[in-house]
């Protein structure tokens, strides 16, 4: 009877031993793409990340970086793993020298997100008038970025501009130095409030505030 009972406490330390070990082997997959984006970043001269994230899914997702530039500021990088890599056609970033942004943009449909949108076939990216093939351009550029968005109207005044095929697009640009670190879906907190904000913008398309 004991020797059973030593057999069965044995078996079943060897079955958790083998859960753990399967836990950890997994935990360092399902971070190995963030770990690694993690340390290229790091590598780049007088770049510093602060914190990176993402949405938690049978993979991580959406991956973002706040990153330190010496001597220049801080900003938040989007879509950084390989799957929801949109470079160059869009470039999406939520945060810059301690603005925020709130983007209203109709084309066909009525979408808002919580980023400026400078990709290639962005509106905003257009007039630019500079092309980002990857992260590291963003980083090159912050200079250009942050006086193209010193340019742009603050809140409460907002920016209004029309790109190809009826495109519309309402911006709102915040002096705000929290910052989003967490699931990206935390934006998504509030968009109720932003739909009906965006039904009171003055829409030369009327169908998107249908």
């Amino acid at each position: 009877m004991r020797k059973i009972f030593k057999i069965s406490i044995s078996s079943i330390g060897v079955i958790i031993g083998l859960i753990l070990v399967g836990l950890i082997i997994y935990r360092l997959n399902y971070y190995k793409e963030r770990n690694k984006i993690h340390r290229d970043l790091d590598k780049l001269p007088g770049v510093k990340v602060i914190e990176i994230w993402g949405h938690p899914d049978t993979k991580l997702e959406e991956i973002s970086a706040l990153i330190d530039i010496e001597k220049k500021g801080q900003i938040v990088i989007t879509n950084l793993n390989k799957d929801d890599y949109n470079y160059p056609e869009h470039v999406s970033i939520p945060y810059i020298d301690g603005y925020k942004f709130k983007s209203y943009n109709c084309d066909k449909i009525l979408g808002i997100s919580s980023s400026i949108s400078i990709g290639s076939n962005d509106i905003l990216g257009k007039k630019i008038g500079l092309l980002f093939n990857s992260p590291i351009d963003i980083i090159n550029n912050y200079d250009t970025i942050l006086r193209f968005v010193n340019s742009l109207p603050k809140y409460p005044d907002l920016g209004h501009y029309f790109g190809d095929n009826n495109e519309e697009l309402f911006l709102k640009v915040q002096s705000d130095k929290e910052i989003n670190t967490k699931d990206p879906l935390f934006d998504l907190v509030g968009i109720e409030n932003d739909f009906e904000f965006a039904k009171t913008l003055d829409w030369t398309n009327k169908k998107c505030i249908k």
